[in-house]
């Protein structure tokens, strides 16, 4: 049998014609490192990326947090400027408070002369109108004075710059609401009513008896 030594000594020798790595791929070493380094730039870029977000959440937090103090701020100076409860508080300055103390007093002690002492300072001051507690010292005092004209007048007067919500002056101590105000009016109209009735019919029957 014949041999064919040249493809014997290629398999005894191990060699062969075919170029090296003709049946093989070999991966440079650079690749590896050009992969890692991709990889690497990949999760820190991930990572970045979430830092970036939680910083730009945070500041939209407080940028949110600092548009609501900026709003509060506004909202109470405009309240402090523009509230007439707060501007028109005449009788209660450091000055006048003493006046609605005074007149507090003489109204537990039923002191009327002293009621109107008090009464003519306060309707002394520049724009008492304007304040409900100078009115309501003004009403009360007519009230308790029986004027019935000067009371539904001052009362016409408090109802126009009297709030609920903000109330008196604790000065003025316990105070009566405008219900009870008007009540008192009311009740003073119809006894001056009652009164003229009876004095003219009084006077009907005076003449009758004359007769």
């Amino acid at each position: 049998m014949a041999i064919d030594k040249k493809s014997n000594n290629r398999q005894i020798n191990g060699s062969s014609s075919e170029p090296p790595g003709a049946d093989r791929f070999d991966i440079p070493n650079d690749f590896h490192v050009y992969q890692a380094d991709k990889s690497y730039r990949l999760a820190f870029f991930k990572k970045g990326k979430k830092i970036l977000a939680s910083i730009v959440s945070s500041k939209t937090k407080s940028m949110s947090i600092g548009v609501i103090i900026v709003v509060i701020c506004a909202i109470s100076l405009w309240a402090f400027l523009f509230n007439p409860s707060t501007d028109n508080n005449i009788c209660t300055t450091n000055k006048n408070q003493t006046k609605l103390k005074d007149f507090t007093f003489a109204v537990e002690a039923n002191n009327i002369a002293l009621q109107q002492q008090i009464t003519d300072e306060i309707k002394s001051l520049p724009n008492y109108q304007k304040d409900p507690n100078c009115l309501y010292a003004m009403t009360l005092y007519s009230i308790n004075r029986g004027d019935i004209t000067r009371s539904k007048n001052f009362l016409s007067e408090l109802r126009k710059v009297y709030k609920p919500k903000v109330g008196y002056s604790p000065l003025l101590g316990s105070t009566q609401s405008i219900t009870s105000l008007q009540a008192s009016i009311n009740a003073m109209v119809a006894n001056n009513q009652s009164i003229t009735s009876n004095t003219y019919l009084m006077g009907i029957s005076g003449g009758i008896k004359k007769q």
